[in-house]
């Protein structure tokens, strides 16, 4: 894979983590219970933290850092948030849910290509933290604690 379709990738992946940055910060602003809202806010960092790392890596080969703009994905995104996030605790984390099963399937994805070992390293770290996002929201969807005060 040469340098070009390796910072295609990245910059796909740096993308996926902008737009649920955009998601977080939405939810976040909706969800009441103080506990969830703080981690939440977590992850929107560690998303944060992924462009960051991703945009280094695409740098080093010699790309340019990925301008971060919404994309069709996360306008459609950032709309399903607001209007799901009306319903506070309850439709946020149903959306961040949504949103991490993408963020899930991408990041997968791209373990499966073809990288130089340090990318994939840095993209199966990325993926643990998505791995745990998810594991977090269901986890917090099936205890239905918005029910819970």
């Amino acid at each position: 894979m040469t340098n070009h379709e390796i910072c295609r990738h990245l910059r796909e992946l740096a993308q996926l983590d902008y737009d649920a940055v955009r998601a977080y910060r939405q939810a976040v602003e909706q969800v009441d219970l103080a506990d969830i809202r703080d981690q939440l806010a977590l992850f929107e960092n560690d998303h944060s933290q992924h462009i960051q790392n991703l945009s280094q890596i695409i740098i080093l080969l010699g790309g340019n850092a990925p301008e971060m703009k919404p994309d069709i994905d996360g306008v459609l995104l950032e709309g399903l948030t607001a209007m799901r996030s009306v319903t506070g605790t309850r439709g946020a984390l149903g959306v961040m849910e949504s949103s991490e099963k993408l963020t899930n399937k991408r990041y997968f994805e791209a373990t499966q290509l073809h990288l130089p070992a340090d990318i994939k390293a840095q993209i199966a770290l990325n993926f643990r933290d998505e791995q745990r996002h998810l594991q977090y929201v269901q986890q917090k969807v099936a205890e239905k604690v918005w029910q819970m005060r």
